[in-house]
């Protein structure tokens, strides 16, 4: 879902920007293929991962999730 958020807000994967922080989860460092694609779309107020510090990369995605994250883009809901 990063991934796929973070194109769409960058405007292609090519200009998905290395994270300025990069916020720490534990399961998702900076070996991780889809690091960039998480960090920023934190960064950018999309998501912020859960409290325990996880962001639960192999998480199934609703489309619940999905219509969240995508107004959160639009900037519908806070």
């Amino acid at each position: 879902m990063a991934v796929f958020v973070s194109r769409g807000l960058a405007g292609g994967d090519e200009n998905v920007p290395e994270p300025a922080v990069y916020p720490g989860f534990t399961d998702v460092d900076d070996t991780q293929w889809a690091h960039n694609h998480v960090g920023y779309w934190v960064e950018e107020g999309v998501a912020g991962g859960l409290l325990e510090g996880n962001y639960r990369r192999d998480t199934v995605v609703t489309r619940d999730h999905v219509a969240v994250h995508v107004a959160r883009i639009l900037e519908v809901i806070p």
